[in-house]
Formats: structure tokens, sequence, C-alpha cells
């Protein structure tokens, strides 16, 4: 198994827990769109991080 799988099935574990401990409080709609956000807002500050590190590396 690949690094990248196995960050894959771990990304699918954790988002399937998610949905369920949200449904299980009952608003899995509004939950559902803070988790969206959030995993956006990790995705977009990862991108940024690494565009940085790059930039700082080349220079």
């Amino acid at each position: 198994m690949t690094t990248s799988m196995v960050r894959g099935m771990s990304f699918i574990w954790v988002v399937d827990i998610s949905i369920d401990f949200f449904m299980i409080l009952g608003c899995s709609s509004v939950s559902f769109l803070i988790l969206y956000l959030l995993f956006s807002s990790l995705a977009f500050w990862n991108s940024l991080l690494k565009a940085f590190t790059i930039f700082w590396l080349s220079a």
C-alpha cells in the first residue's frame, strides 16, 4: 500500500466518523457545511504553505 492510498483511506474514515457524529447530533446539514468550510480552509492553508516553502527554497 502506498502512502497516498493510506492517506486517502484515513481521510475517508475521518469524514465518515464526522458525518456519523454530526448525524447523531441531529444537525447534519449545518455541521456538514461547517466541516466542509473547515476542510477547504485547511486545504487552502496547506497549499499556501507548500507554495511558500517552494518559493523560500528556490530563493
